[in-house]
């Protein structure tokens, strides 16, 4: 009986201690998530590039949209999609991810409609 009790009380202690460190390393890529998304309505807030016109900065504003809206539902991996694909039309430097060209690609006849 104390045997069941010890593992249940170490194994307890190791899914909190796992919990704790995924949910650190989740906040630390919302930070990053924020601030590039935060980068990326500033530029078209302020300074739009001159080759940006007024179509396609609607176009990126809905993407950022989208990426926002994606991130707040816990799909990160196509929010960071969508918010690469917004900056890279603003002339911003994008976070490093396989599935953008994928899911810009796919999601690009939507949001054209």
């Amino acid at each position: 009986m104390i045997t069941r009790t010890l593992s249940a009380a170490v194994i307890a202690a190791a899914a909190l201690t796992s919990f704790s460190s995924l949910s650190f390393a989740q906040s630390v890529g919302d930070a990053g998530f924020a601030a590039q998304l935060n980068e990326a309505n500033a530029t078209i807030q302020n300074n739009a590039p001159a080759g940006l016109g007024r179509e396609e900065r609607l176009i990126v504003q809905r993407y950022l949209g989208v990426a926002d809206s994606l991130h707040r539902q816990g799909q990160t991996a196509q929010a960071q999609s969508y918010l690469n694909f917004a900056r890279g039309e603003l002339g911003l430097r994008s976070a490093p991810d396989s599935a953008t060209n994928s899911a810009v690609a796919s999601s690009s006849q939507m949001v054209a409609r």
